[in-house]
């Protein structure tokens, strides 16, 4: 026999959804209000907003700190202006001055200034150093050629002989500058630094483009080489190699 269920038994209504105003009816929605937890992470969302644009306002003042330049950090040495032009050069080249800093600071800054520096062209002609008349002969000839981005060269070596004298003339010369560079002969047709003592040392490179020519001493015996070599006198780097041809 069933009952009939009173008021309490039944189970309690759920509460009216009030709809949200019509447009143009004048009522409000009841702001929502947040939850501690939600509004201590809104005023933190705030904070870290506010920190970033601040960041990005003073970022000129506190890079330099946080990321310093790696061309001011290994070249302190040089002066501000000399620097800055590192930074311009191609970014091969300033790659690699930044690895030769790692191992040597002193010959890549070295190299540094020489790459900045104006070069010097020159227009030599082998006959101004002879008797009127008096013809050389040509008895070796090699060709230079680039080692890396900061080391090589570009033109022609040849070996003059004219009576007992001997003259070194190089032609339509582009050399990638360097410190202290000098010209001399190797025994080998691909010398290494290994064998620098055995070199004939011809003099210091005059400049760095166009023809250059350079009298060797009587003493000078061509049949002992088998190459010219451009090389710093300073650090005994080797800039480039012209190779004599068979």
């Amino acid at each position: 026999m069933s009952q009939r269920q009173t008021n309490s038994d039944l189970p309690p209504k759920p509460p009216k959804r009030e709809s949200p105003p019509a447009p143009g009816s004048g009522r409000i929605l009841p702001r929502r209000r947040l939850t501690p937890a939600a509004r201590l992470g809104s005023q933190l969302l705030f904070i870290v907003l506010v920190v970033i644009m601040l960041g990005l306002i003073t970022f000129p003042l506190w890079r330099t700190r946080v990321f310093p330049d790696p061309v001011t950090t290994r070249f302190s040495q040089l002066p501000a202006e000399q620097q800055k032009a590192i930074n311009s050069l191609p970014s091969d080249e300033r790659n690699a001055l930044l690895q030769l800093a790692e191992q040597n600071p002193q010959q890549a800054a070295d190299t540094a200034v020489a790459l900045l520096d104006i070069p010097l062209s020159l227009s030599d002609d082998i006959r101004f150093l002879l008797p009127v008349g008096q013809v050389p002969t040509l008895i070796r000839e090699g060709t230079f050629s680039q080692i890396d981005v900061i080391h090589g060269a570009s033109g022609t070596a040849q070996v003059y002989k004219s009576g007992t004298s001997y003259f070194l003339s190089l032609i339509d010369m582009t050399v990638t500058p360097g410190p202290e560079l000098h010209v001399g002969f190797a025994a080998d047709a691909a010398p290494t630094l290994a064998s620098r003592a055995t070199w004939f040392d011809a003099g210091v490179l005059k400049g760095q483009l166009g023809n250059m020519v350079y009298k060797l001493p009587n003493t000078f015996k061509i049949d002992s080489y088998k190459s010219v070599v451009i090389f710093s006198g300073k650090y005994g780097t080797i800039s480039s190699v012209a190779p004599f041809g068979p």
